[in-house]
This record gives C-alpha cells, sequence and structure tokens, in this order.
C-alpha cells in the first residue's frame, strides 16, 4: 500500500511538472445571456485561478439560444487543443434540450467530458410569510384550485421543466399561473 501510494504521489508531482500552459486566452464558450450564473460563477472562479496562474486568461464568449443548443453545437466545431472551453448548463445539456430542441441538437450525452461541476442550483419555492403556501404539496392544491393570478418566476430549462411538470401533475389553472422569465423580474 505505501508503494502504491508513492508511485501515486510521483505520477502526480510529474504530472504538474509537465502542465499545460495556454498560448493564448482561453475562450470560455456560455450558452448564456451575460449575467446569467453560470457565467457569473465561471468569472469568479477565472479570478482565483488568474491570481495563482498569471499567463491564463479567459474571455468569455456568450452565445446564447436554443437552451443552450446553439453554444454546444459551436463548441463541438472548436479544435481540442485546451483553448476553448464551454460552460453548459447541465439541465438544458442533458435533459431540455432532449424535450424541446431535439431537432437542433447535434451533441448526444457522451460528446462532452464534464472536468468541473462549479456548483448546483436547487429549485426553491418562496412565499411570502403570510401565504398558507408552506410545502411543495400545498403549491401543488393552490395552482389547480386558484382564482386569481400567480406568477411563477423562471430562471432557466430547470425550473421550466419543473413549472411544466407541477402544472401537469397538479392540474393548474393555466389561465391563472403564469410562468415569467426570472431575469425579467430581476430587471424590475
Amino acid at each position: 500500500m505505501k508503494h502504491l501510494l508513492i508511485a501515486l504521489s510521483l505520477a502526480a508531482v510529474s504530472m504538474l511538472a509537465q502542465a499545460w500552459e495556454p498560448t493564448r486566452p482561453v475562450t470560455v464558450i456560455v450558452g448564456n445571456t451575460p449575467g446569467a450564473g453560470n457565467e457569473i460563477a465561471f468569472r469568479k472562479l477565472a479570478e482565483i485561478v488568474q491570481k495563482t496562474n498569471p499567463k491564463v486568461s479567459f474571455v468569455v464568449e456568450n452565445r446564447p439560444g436554443v437552451d443552450s443548443a446553439l453554444a454546444n453545437n459551436y463548441f463541438l466545431t472548436q479544435a481540442p487543443d485546451g483553448h476553448t472551453i464551454n460552460l453548459p448548463s447541465h439541465m438544458s445539456s442533458y435533459v431540455t434540450n432532449d424535450i424541446w430542441e431535439k431537432s437542433v441538437k447535434k451533441y448526444n450525452y457522451d460528446s462532452f467530458v464534464d472536468v468541473l461541476t462549479m456548483g448546483k442550483s436547487p429549485l426553491v419555492l418562496v412565499a411570502h410569510p403570510s401565504s398558507s403556501v408552506n410545502t411543495p404539496q400545498d403549491f401543488v392544491r393552490l395552482i389547480s384550485t386558484t382564482t386569481r393570478p400567480i406568477n411563477v418566476a423562471l430562471g432557466g430549462g430547470a425550473h421550466r421543466t419543473t413549472y411544466e411538470y407541477l402544472m401537469e401533475r397538479g392540474h393548474g389553472n393555466r389561465q391563472q399561473v403564469q410562468p415569467i422569465k426570472l431575469m425579467a423580474l430581476c430587471q424590475l
């Protein structure tokens, strides 16, 4: 066991000694509009990388459209030389595109290799403190029985998928329960 640990340590040191350094800025393909969560998270990580690796720089290239399918399709056309990376949304790349953009999508599940997941975006149900909605079950009951308008903020593919699922399973009143884009809500 001790010999195995020493061998693995030496292999890691050897790999670090031969570390790849880009010869030009690394292009980062983002399948969302500027200011999207995954772009903001990447920019924070890029600051950390650039502090410890001053020879590395990044250029963000936003290619929004078709729930990231256009950016993913474009990424497939780039040379695999380490100078272009893709910043996909997992939900968009692997779930919603199979539902809504199947005819546009030019990639499969195994077309990409996930190198790093920066974080997870849990779905959150937020209600006013005086609301009778305290659980997801309360929300499903509300959307199926409401006679008053309700706005549901959606941020992306995962949110849209959840909204559609709840509206279908809960027999939601689509005239009263309307989705709005979270970006629009943030800009108010």
